[in-house]
């Protein structure tokens, strides 16, 4: 990440000593924040030249003693450290979380010392807000429009709520086990949250649909619902856990977001059939005997 250190008079401001301790120290400090490595700006290499020479600690209270370590490096060293209205500052980050950027913006906001920082970790990080903030909406948008296509396909209002049961139950499922396994809700799994309600809604549809194809043939909703869990239970069984399989093999992956994906859709793949299967049943079987009392 690269930070700005507020310096309007240009590399006169290293000529400061109080001014220098404080960015110093604050430089210690955003070290100890999770996930940076390391943080540097002129002001290090200043005070390790001035150790260097003069075998004393600490960072030199005399100006002309850093003017001459100063004039003494080549313009091309210093270029990339300044600019007309601050200094730089190089932060190394490792494992870096959505938590710990923000953070980060915290850090920011409580030490004038720093006037910005930002960097790929800071994008990646607004990004996924982004992209999470816009799935979420997608999502809802998704639930409405799958509800309406089933109205229309089975028309039956009951009918589309109990497929949309599992679905709500998988999206539930996935959140949860992002939070077990401290996955982030980044991009890519906000996004598979979302495919699972085109995939999962799938497994509820041939149970719906076996249902009332057997009862149109005169069957008691009981058998109806027994009949059609024997007749599709196999391939809805076979089609999740066979796609599983094919995706367990992202578990070999070096990259940790293929872990992720693979996890999120056994979740999901798991979860939405299993569902289907179990809850669509009863609630037929449940109105069923309501009818009938």
């Amino acid at each position: 990440m690269i930070g700005e250190i507020p310096a309007e008079r240009g590399l006169q401001t290293l000529r400061e000593s109080d001014n220098a301790e404080a960015v110093l120290d604050m430089e210690r400090s955003l070290e100890r924040m999770p996930g940076v490595v390391s943080a540097r700006s002129l002001f290090d290499v200043v005070q390790q030249t001035y150790e260097a020479q003069t075998g004393r600690f600490g960072y030199p209270e005399s100006p002309a003693a850093v003017s001459l370590i100063i004039n003494a490096m080549d313009e091309e060293d210093l270029a990339p450290w300044y600019s007309d209205d601050g200094l730089r500052l190089l932060a190394k980050t490792k494992d870096l979380a959505s938590e710990d950027v923000e953070a980060l913006h915290l850090f920011t906001d409580q030490h004038p010392e720093l006037r910005i920082l930002n960097g790929t970790p800071m994008l990646y990080n607004e990004m996924n807000r982004l992209t999470v903030r816009s799935q979420v909406q997608s999502l809802g948008l998704a639930l409405v429009l799958v509800f309406l296509m089933l109205l229309i396909a089975f028309r039956d209002p009951r009918a589309a709520v109990y497929a949309l049961v599992p679905i709500m139950v998988t999206i539930v499922a996935i959140m949860g086990t992002l939070v077990v396994t401290g996955y982030n809700l980044n991009m890519v799994t906000a996004t598979l949250s979302a495919v699972t309600v085109g995939v999962g809604v799938d497994y509820a549809i041939h149970l719906i649909s076996g249902i009332q194809y057997y009862r149109a043939r005169g069957m008691l909703v009981t058998d109806a619902v027994e009949t059609a869990l024997r007749t599709v239970s196999r391939p809805v069984l076979a089609s999740a856990f066979g796609l599983c399989a094919g995706i367990s093999i992202m578990f070999l992956s070096p990259l940790h977001i293929h872990t992720e994906v693979a996890t999120v859709m056994w979740v999901a793949m798991t979860v939405s059939s299993i569902s289907a299967l179990s809850l669509i049943p009863l609630f037929y079987n449940a109105r069923s005997k309501r009818n009938s009392g």
